[in-house]
Order: C-alpha cells, then sequence, then structure tokens
C-alpha cells in the first residue's frame, strides 16, 4: 500500500457557480419547500419536464444563432 502514483482525493461533486448550480440548487430549495407530495409530483411529471425542458434549449439555441 502507499505506492505506484499518486491519486488525489477530493470532494465527490465539486461546487462551482455555473447555471446548472444555480439551477439545482433552486430545485433543491423548491423540492425541501413542497416535502415528499413535490417529489411525487416531479416524480409523475418527469417525462413533460424533459420534454418541456429539451423543447426550451433548442428555441434558445436556435434563437442564439438566429443573432437574437
Amino acid at each position: 500500500m502507499g505506492q505506484g502514483m499518486p491519486v488525489f482525493i477530493g470532494r465527490r461533486r465539486q461546487r462551482g457557480h455555473k447555471i446548472g448550480d444555480v439551477l439545482g440548487s433552486l430545485l433543491c430549495r423548491v423540492v425541501s419547500f413542497l416535502g415528499s407530495r413535490g417529489v411525487d409530483f416531479l416524480k409523475q411529471n418527469r417525462q413533460a419536464a424533459m420534454k418541456n425542458i429539451t423543447r426550451t434549449g433548442l428555441d434558445i439555441a436556435k434563437a442564439v444563432m438566429g443573432g437574437e
């Protein structure tokens, strides 16, 4: 033990300041506010939410590429 290449062992999940971190933090706060009912609601509506998120992302990408 203790031989070989040194390996960095840090945090399992690094925290940053990008949009994903902001949205993830917001989602965690909403879920904690709503409690188990909120979690059940999100689980039941996961497909619709993903469809809407994907559609919105594509619309934003088209707008950016179109110069809007």
